[in-house]
């Protein structure tokens, strides 16, 4: 049995593979560029840029997750991991700060950022210690 399938059978198959959808919507919405431009286009650029850099993260809310990314975006996501529009936005809002922290940990986006294994790293992190 290989690391990720423990890890799958410790956190428990459904709330893993909550994660990595929610890991995989943050791609199509761009990775952490597209995350930008989403965030600033709403007016919450500071918001994101707070992850970026290397000072204090501000929280983000659900209401601004819903606001940034839209409503009918949110549903689709929230059918497709098996939960309410509310708690797949309190989700997004909880790990969207760490994982763009963890991701540019320079206060710059690397060039080759793959997403997914930043995620599953924080969710190993989470359960492993670092």
């Amino acid at each position: 049995m290989g690391f990720l399938d423990q890890l799958t059978d410790m956190v428990g198959g459904e709330k893993f593979n909550q994660y990595k959808n929610i890991l995989s919507w943050i791609e199509t919405q761009g990775g952490i560029r597209g995350l930008i431009n989403k965030f600033e286009q709403q007016g919450f650029g500071g918001i994101i840029q707070s992850w970026i850099g290397s000072g204090e993260n501000l929280p983000v809310s659900m209401e601004q997750i819903s606001s940034i990314f839209g409503t009918s975006n949110i549903s689709a996501l929230a059918s497709k991991v098996g939960l309410n529009s509310e708690q797949t936005s309190s989700l997004i809002a909880e790990y969207l700060p760490k994982l763009v922290n963890t991701a540019t940990p320079d206060g710059k986006i690397p060039e080759k950022l793959d997403l997914t294994s930043i995620g599953l790293k924080l969710l190993k992190d989470k359960f492993f210690g670092s």
